[in-house]
């Protein structure tokens, strides 16, 4: 039943924050933002168990174990690991990892793990520190955006972005600064700086490797042999992960592979091109809307956007706290199309719906029929605006939304 509650909590919370108040001043907005974000963390986690991982890959990699190379220790790990392991302060950490990820190796870059260990060295319980570090990006992200009133409100007092971030201690709010900053950049035609921002997110999280057409397309006539350099050093960041790819615990094999959780055109493109085919597609399909979208000049924040809703709706998985990769450059946009993507942020704590569900043994009642309804109206408005802007472009009279 938390399940049920907490989604209807967050609906009705997102119901009320897309009406955003006259008249508020930019203080006050800090205020109930920070006041929200400490009351979030105060409260017990719901339906939330990924930061146990986060701990545990953390003081892995502290003590010099690769996350990549063991996946969560077991009698039948080398000994030197498993008496690592069996030692009084790390027991509680893996111990709590979720059943059906236990066997596997970390799927998180190593960027991001490496901050998880920075942040095991702190006192204190790893937690505090979390959402210590998430108030700094959060805050910085914030402090960037003052100027802009409505991406200020849009950021500070998002009710889906502070549950899953300060009460699930989703670290996806570190891409924030970076990715604002990459907005910026672009705007402001500084390609090198823009290139920097988006290498960082990338090693981050490997998702904002979709946004590289996208900077290509807009900064093509900048662009340089040297420029290679960053990028050169963002793939090698990656080796600790893919070195091991190829063995049975990978973790990144085998979610890449088979992971499938709150989709609803996936469910489609699955029967038609099997599971494969349609994750393929969910990729070319994002880079391909990234490069055109580039190419043809559209403003960034609204590229940025499109390209990334489009790999999250045809991807396997949509989980909530994946709004937070678009968040910011729906905060920047404007129009109709920025009120259909705030939607989903008012529409994805359904997904919390299947928690209640699976504990009446329904799971499946979801799965097949509730993600439509979790992502029925957002696909209806996306075809309609997608229709009624291509009417425009024939018509330059009518205003585009």
């Amino acid at each position: 039943m938390l399940g049920l509650w907490l989604s209807f909590m967050l609906i009705g919370l997102g119901l009320l924050w897309l009406r955003p108040l006259k008249n508020v001043s930019i203080g006050a907005v800090f205020a109930l933002g920070f006041g929200a974000r400490i009351l979030a963390f105060s409260l017990p986690a719901v339906e939330e168990v990924d930061f146990w991982r986060f701990f545990w890959d953390g003081r892995q990699a502290l003590y010099g174990w690769s996350p990549w190379a063991r996946p969560v220790p077991s009698s039948l790990s080398e000994p030197a690991f498993w008496t690592f392991a069996r030692a009084p302060e790390n027991t509680a950490l893996w111990s709590h990892i979720r059943a059906d990820t236990s066997s596997l190796s970390t799927i998180y870059a190593p960027l991001a793990v490496c901050l998880f260990a920075l942040l095991d060295i702190l006192p204190g319980p790893p937690s505090l520190a979390y959402a210590l570090s998430f108030l700094m990006a959060d805050g910085t992200a914030l402090w960037m955006l003052r100027r802009d009133r409505h991406a200020l409100w849009f950021m500070a007092l998002n009710p889906l972005l502070i549950w899953v971030t300060y009460n699930g201690l989703h670290f996806d709010i570190w891409l924030m600064p970076l990715l604002i900053a990459f907005a910026f950049a672009q705007r402001q035609g500084r390609a090198v700086q823009a290139l920097i921002w988006l290498c960082l997110a990338i090693a981050l999280r490997h998702w904002a490797l979709i946004l590289l057409p996208l900077w290509a397309g807009l900064s093509w006539r900048r662009i340089r042999p040297w420029m290679l350099v960053p990028l050169a050093g963002t793939a090698l960041s990656f080796l600790p992960q893919l070195i091991p790819y190829a063995a049975y615990h990978s973790g990144l094999r085998v979610y890449g592979r088979l992971w499938e959780m709150n989709d609803a055109l996936f469910l489609l493109t699955k029967a038609l091109f099997g599971g494969a085919g349609a994750r393929v597609l969910a990729l070319g399909a994002a880079l391909l809307v990234a490069l055109i979208l580039g190419l043809r000049r559209v403003e960034v924040a609204r590229a940025a956007a499109l390209s990334t809703v489009t790999l999250l709706l045809l991807s396997p998985t949509f989980f909530p706290w994946y709004a937070l990769w678009f968040a910011p450059f729906v905060a920047l946009m404007c129009g109709r199309l920025r009120l259909i993507l705030s939607a989903l942020f008012v529409v994805l704590p359904l997904y919390y719906l299947r928690f209640t569900l699976e504990d009446w043994g329904r799971a499946d009642v979801f799965d097949t029929w509730f993600v439509w309804l979790e992502f029925g109206p957002i696909l209806a408005a996306l075809l309609w605006w997608g229709l009624a802007h291509a009417r425009c472009s024939h018509h330059p009279r009518i205003e585009r939304g």
